[in-house]
């Protein structure tokens, strides 16, 4: 008995959406934004985007594996300014005089992220890798680690 996604009627998606792919038993709550370039946006089965997750996928591939969980507010990122660099900023301003970051990302199953978390271009949740509340992921997150403002542990497997 496959189950079909539930996704609110609030849910704006943006691009290309037959590269869109919402897997069987995924929820999507209220007031999500989905932007889908070139490469698509895979998310797996039994998914949950809580209220108000935005994925803006326009610049690589966003993947999110089975039995991922992201909580209200979090957010991914395919692309972005480089802060570090000189240039403009904003996709207002002719590309040729911004630098921007780009990169696909990578939930991997039953990994989590945490209310308001971020994650930017080329990062990845390793399998059952949890971020917490208000982190900023920049890289990579081992499989199983939990991270919690900038520290990072290893726990017993989650059942």
């Amino acid at each position: 008995f496959a189950q079909r996604p539930k996704v609110d009627d609030s849910l704006r998606v943006y691009g290309d959406i037959t590269k869109l792919h919402i897997g069987k038993g995924t929820r999507i709550d209220a007031f999500c934004v989905i932007t889908v370039g070139e490469k698509g946006v895979w998310i797996g089965d039994n998914v949950h985007l809580g209220v108000g997750v935005c994925i803006f996928g326009a610049a690589g591939k966003v993947t999110i594996g089975n039995g991922c969980s992201l909580s209200p507010r979090s957010t991914i990122y395919t692309a972005s300014d480089d802060f570090r660099k000189a240039g403009l900023i904003g996709p207002t301003n002719p590309r040729e005089q911004r630098n921007v970051i780009e990169g696909d990302v990578t939930m991997e199953e039953e990994s989590a992220l945490g209310h308001g978390a971020v994650m930017f271009p080329g990062s990845m949740l390793e399998k059952r890798a949890t971020v917490k509340a208000y982190v900023l992921v920049i890289g990579r997150v081992e499989a199983g680690c939990t991270v919690i403002r900038t520290h990072t542990y290893h726990q017993e497997e989650r059942r």
